[in-house]
């Protein structure tokens, strides 16, 4: 079973190709060199994701650290805890980065009130993408 797959190859240079790839352990997409990937037999993309893959104790939901098990389900400390006190696994928490969106000429971004309902988008210019995704956003009551 393949652990990558690649989304994208384009031609770098003479000597070779890039790839975009995502881990389906880890659930990062990055580009690494096609070589790269045809010296791992195109299943991981880091040692990180090799040593989970060959000992699967990894959080089944997001690929994190195993924590404990709940109805023979791997899970981290993260998912276990929100069964313990919702009885269910949250699709986002307040603790979740912004999503950011890749819009043509700028990135827009999505801000959530406490109950995890989106309540207003942003938008800023693509060279400020390293700036703002340090930090968590949110809107208050005033419109700040």
């Amino acid at each position: 079973m393949t652990k990558i797959t690649i989304l994208k190859k384009i031609k770098c240079g003479e000597k070779g190709f890039k790839c975009f790839i995502k881990c389906d352990i880890c659930r990062k997409t990055q580009w690494i060199p096609y070589s790269k990937i045809q010296r791992k037999g195109k299943n991981i993309c880091s040692y990180e994701c090799y040593i989970k893959s060959k000992t699967k104790i990894f959080c089944e939901i997001c690929g994190g650290k195993f924590y404990s098990r709940h109805k023979g389900k791997l899970l981290c400390h993260k998912h276990y805890g929100q069964i313990q006190l919702y009885g269910k696994i949250l699709k986002r928490t307040n603790f979740d980065k912004n999503e950011i969106i890749d819009k043509n000429n700028y990135y827009e971004m999505i801000l959530y009130n406490t109950k995890n309902k989106e309540i207003a988008r942003t938008i800023f210019n693509k060279n400020q993408l390293e700036k703002i995704k340090k930090y968590k956003w949110h809107l208050t009551s005033h419109g700040y």
